[in-house]
């Protein structure tokens, strides 16, 4: 059991580090892309879109971080077979699929951001799977409960 704490808590530090990580950048963002585009030559359209595509998905980044830092509050609660957490996992999957449509725009400036949509998309699918899964468990779970 103790590792099972240690497994959480240190989950749950790294999402507060990334989320605070992800704040603490939001200014810097146009100097970083200014030195990135600068670096591999591309056009500065290329550096407006893609601060856009940032600034857009910053917001369901974040949201997708405190589903799953809550997520992790109710595991370690022993609150699992709930229907809260399969709100969560649905409110995650939804922050992925809007990132994975925003960067499928922006793909079609740069063809990187095609990839980065499919991975964001499979995060989603991965968590819609999860989500699925969750409910299927919540319903033997009650059915058990019933049973004597």
């Amino acid at each position: 059991m103790q590792t099972k704490s240690i497994s959480i808590s240190l989950s749950k530090l790294i999402i507060v580090i990334t989320a605070l990580f992800i704040v603490i950048a939001i200014p810097f963002i146009p100097t970083f892309l200014n030195s990135y585009i600068n670096t591999i030559q591309l056009k500065s359209i290329i550096l407006y879109s893609l601060m856009i595509t940032f600034y857009i998905t910053i917001p369901a980044a974040l949201i997708l971080l405190g589903c799953l830092y809550i997520l992790l509050i109710h595991i370690s609660r022993s609150d699992v077979f709930v229907d809260k957490n399969v709100r969560l996992l649905k409110v995650s999957s939804y922050c992925c699929f809007f990132a994975a449509i925003v960067y499928l725009f922006f793909a079609r400036l740069y063809l990187f951001a095609l990839l980065i949509s499919i991975v964001i998309l499979l995060g989603g699918l991965i968590l819609r799977v999860m989500q699925n899964v969750l409910i299927q468990a919540i319903l033997i779970k009650t059915e058990n409960d019933f049973t004597i």
